[in-house]
């Protein structure tokens, strides 16, 4: 018991000495107050560096300062509407009309290949008939001439129908090829096709006509072959070739040439009772 007792004294000694010192150490100096425990020093943000200065910029030439022109003339122009022509009297107009050069285009057949066919058909037709019944003495009495007769009346019937149709188709074209050259004031050129016809028909001759005309006896036969031949040798090459050449001025030119106005003019003197008349004669 003692001993436990002298243990706690002297632990309770050591304790009182041990505080003892820790109070002297943690005693204030004069003059500031009490201070709970050790302080630490204020933190100290670090300074920032210092930005790099900017270098400087080179210097530019200053634009000149700009300029403004003003217009003289106000802002708004109003455009003056031209002046309307003067209409142009009608009979100036009638005269321009016709002194103008017109182009009424390709001139219509003339129908003179149609005519020349038909001139040729019909004399023909009626030449061989005569011909046929007269010198080969056929008579429509007699029995056995009756079928020879018929054979004849249907081919020169029917050769005077094909003059009579083309003498009217050709007869229809050159009255349209006239008055279209009236309605256009224009003359009417010849185009070539009744000689381009009659020149084949002149060379076409002989061979018609040499077979008959050796059926036939010599007084009539020899004029007949003489004739065609004649014709073939000299009249249709002139008329081929003359055909030919207008042919070809009708496709270049179209068939037509303006109509010029021939005036002529003639001043007329004439006594009178009371004196002189003057006067001018024409003629168009």
């Amino acid at each position: 018991m003692l001993e436990g007792a002298r243990r706690l004294i002297v632990l309770a000694s050591l304790g009182a000495g041990l505080l003892g010192q820790a109070s002297q150490a943690n005693a204030s100096p004069p003059g500031l107050g009490p201070v709970e425990g050790p302080q630490r020093p204020p933190a100290t943000e670090p300074e920032p560096e210092p930005e790099p200065e900017p270098e400087p910029e080179p210097e530019l030439p200053q634009p000149p300062p700009p300029t403004y022109d003003l217009p003289t003339e106000p802002g708004i122009s109003f455009a003056v509407p031209p002046a309307e022509p003067e209409p142009e009297p009608r009979a100036a107009q009638r005269e321009r009309a016709l002194a103008a050069p017109r182009n009424p285009g390709t001139a219509p057949p003339d129908g003179a290949g149609q005519l020349v066919i038909g001139g040729v058909a019909l004399p023909l037709a009626a030449f061989a008939g005569w011909l046929f019944v007269s010198e080969a003495g056929l008579t429509p009495l007699n029995p056995d001439h009756r079928s020879e007769i018929a054979g004849i009346s249907v081919a020169v019937g029917g050769l005077g129908l094909i003059g009579l149709a083309t003498l009217a188709t050709g007869s229809l074209r050159r009255y349209r090829n006239h008055r279209w050259a009236r309605a256009n004031r224009v003359i009417a050129l010849p185009q070539g096709r009744g000689l381009l016809t009659g020149g084949g028909l002149a060379l076409a001759a002989p061979l018609a006509f040499i077979p008959i005309g050796l059926s036939f006896p010599v007084a009539v036969g020899a004029p007949m072959i003489a004739t065609s031949v004649a014709l073939a040798a000299i009249g249709g090459p002139i008329m081929l070739v003359i055909g030919t050449r207008r042919m070809q001025s009708y496709r270049a030119h179209g068939g037509w040439r303006s109509r010029t106005l021939n005036v002529k003019l003639q001043p007329t003197l004439a006594p009178t009772p009371g004196g002189l008349s003057v006067g001018v004669a024409g003629q168009f």
